[in-house]
């Protein structure tokens, strides 16, 4: 008991303290707030999705259905990639680097409600990846190609 009270005692004096010294609450006070405005500004743009750079693109569409076909076109289209016939030749692109990941979408991707299944999409990373990009991903659909290296 007698700690808490001395703690409280030195706090107390410290903050007379502070109060006559206006430098002190400025630095305190004003300075935090000033560089979290300043910060703000200096950030404001450093990470929109246009400054994006997504690595090539390699794709397997195991579900014939015409949604996964579409959609791995419009991505082909708007950001690069190509498609692959087999999970060996997309192994292969990665193992040769011609592409730095790769989509497998499996059979049944698409529920009986019309709605895309995430656990039926594999994700393959080669290593050139950074780890950090794997983040958004789920862990279980995530494979590391470790031969790529």
């Amino acid at each position: 008991m007698r700690a808490l009270q001395q703690a409280l005692v030195i706090c107390g004096k410290e903050w007379r303290l502070l109060l006559r010294n206006p430098h002190g609450l400025a630095v305190l006070f004003l300075m935090p707030a000033l560089f979290l405005l300043v910060m703000s500004f200096a950030l404001k743009n450093t990470l929109t999705s246009e400054d994006i750079v997504l690595p090539s693109t390699g794709w397997v569409i195991e579900d014939q259905i015409a949604l996964a076909t579409t959609w791995s076109n419009d991505w082909i289209e708007r950001k690069g990639g190509q498609r692959f016939a087999s999970r060996a030749l997309l192994l292969e692109a990665l193992r040769a680097r011609q592409v730095q990941a790769g989509v497998i979408v499996q059979d049944g991707w698409v529920d009986a409600q019309g709605s895309p299944r995430t656990e039926r999409i594999e994700l393959w990373l080669s290593n050139r990846i950074q780890p950090a990009s794997e983040g958004a991903c789920a862990p279980r659909s995530v494979r590391r190609c470790c031969s790529c290296s």
